[in-house]
């Protein structure tokens, strides 16, 4: 699933047009994974773009461009849409589970890679999913 590939956005009304490679990859986000693409600068602060109804990450493909100068962007497609998991019954889809889906984009996103640079530990990271699921 890792099919590489480019969008187009300028920065600001006037500027050029930038163009960024985005790589799609399937995230394990706890309860479903889901398929997302990220573009930017791995060490860079994260955004994360979030789609409506009935969209999916393509809704945001000329703002990647624009933001993968100076973020990581990461640009799911949410549950139920796409090439994301599908649960069944109308709860999958409550607001909570959605949020979960999100919280757990962003900890393997950015907790993982600060682990991986020695940044945090594997205990401040325990602490931090704690904390996020409110325990």
């Amino acid at each position: 699933m890792d099919e590489p590939t480019t969008v187009s956005g300028s920065p600001a009304p006037g500027a050029p047009e930038v163009t960024v490679a985005v790589e799609r990859r399937r995230v394990d986000c706890g309860e479903v994974s889901l398929d997302v693409h990220l573009a930017g600068p791995e060490d860079a602060p994260l955004v994360v773009m979030l789609h409506g109804f009935p969209e999916s990450w393509w809704s945001w493909r000329h703002q990647i461009a624009a933001l993968a100068t100076r973020f990581r962007v990461a640009a799911p497609t949410l549950r139920g849409y796409g090439a994301s998991e599908r649960p069944d019954g109308v709860n999958a889809y409550r607001m909570d589970r959605l949020v979960g889906d999100v919280l757990g984009l962003v900890i393997l996103t950015v907790v993982v890679r600060m682990v991986s640079e020695g940044s945090v530990s594997i205990l401040d990271v325990a602490v931090i999913v704690l904390v996020a699921v409110g325990f």
